[in-house]
C-alpha cells in the first residue's frame, strides 16, 4: 500500500490577499495580477507570541516637586492640557467666577459625559498632587476606585481618573514657564514621537 499522505514540502502554500483589491495571488507573485499593487509588504509575519510579560513604563512616583505641573491627557482625543497649580484648579464646566482657577473641559463634551459644574478640585499640598471630589453627581474615580466626596486623595504620576465618563491620565511634567502662555492653565499637544513621561 502507497503513503498518501503529505509531506510539509507537498502542502499548498496559502494565497496571499492583495492588501488593495483583496484579490487571492499566489505566494510566487511579485504584484497582484488585478490591479498590479506590490506584494511586498503583504508577505509580513504573523506576530508571535510574547515569551515575556509587558512591564508598565510609567513608575508611580508621588513626590510632585514645587515647579513641576500637572500634565492632563483625555481620551479618547488624546487631547493634552498643562495645568499650573500655584493655586487649586477645579474641573468642571464653566458656571460663573470664583477665587480658584478653574479649568472649563466643555470643548471635552464635558455635559455628556455627565461633568457636573464644580466636578473635581486639583491642588499642591507640599509635595504631592492632591484631588477632591466636589460632590460630584456622577462621581470621580481614581485608578478605578470611587472617591468619597470632599476627601482629599493623593495623586501619582501615571494615575488615570474618570469624572462623570470622561477618561484622563495625569503625568507630572517639568516643562517651564518659557513654553506657557500667560494664564495659568495652557493648551499643550506634544510631538506625537514623544512620550508623555
Amino acid at each position: 500500500m502507497r503513503d498518501t499522505r503529505e509531506t510539509p514540502a507537498q502542502q499548498p502554500q496559502a494565497p496571499i490577499p492583495c492588501p488593495k483589491c483583496g484579490f487571492h495571488c499566489a505566494q510566487t507573485a511579485t504584484e497582484c495580477p488585478r490591479c498590479g499593487i506590490s506584494l511586498a509588504n503583504a508577505r509580513l509575519p504573523d506576530t508571535s507570541p510574547l515569551t515575556r510579560r509587558p512591564s508598565a513604563t510609567l513608575q508611580k512616583q508621588i513626590n510632585f516637586e514645587p515647579h513641576a505641573n500637572a500634565l492632563l491627557q483625555f481620551f479618547p482625543s488624546s487631547a493634552c492640557m498643562l495645568v499650573s497649580l500655584d493655586k487649586p484648579v477645579i474641573l468642571g464646566r464653566k458656571s460663573g467666577t470664583n477665587s480658584e482657577t478653574f479649568l472649563d473641559l466643555n470643548h471635552l463634551n464635558a455635559h455628556q459625559h455627565g461633568v457636573s459644574r464644580e466636578h473635581c478640585k486639583l491642588q499642591r499640598n507640599d509635595n504631592r498632587l492632591i484631588i477632591t471630589d466636589l460632590g460630584s453627581t456622577n462621581g470621580t474615580y481614581l485608578n478605578g476606585k470611587a472617591l468619597i466626596p470632599f476627601q482629599d486623595h493623593i495623586v501619582a504620576h501615571g494615575d488615570e481618573f474618570i469624572i462623570g465618563t470622561l477618561h484622563l491620565m495625569i503625568t507630572f511634567s517639568t516643562l517651564t514657564d518659557d513654553n506657557k502662555s500667560d494664564g495659568d492653565v495652557l493648551d499643550y499637544a506634544p510631538p506625537s514621537n514623544s512620550p508623555l513621561m
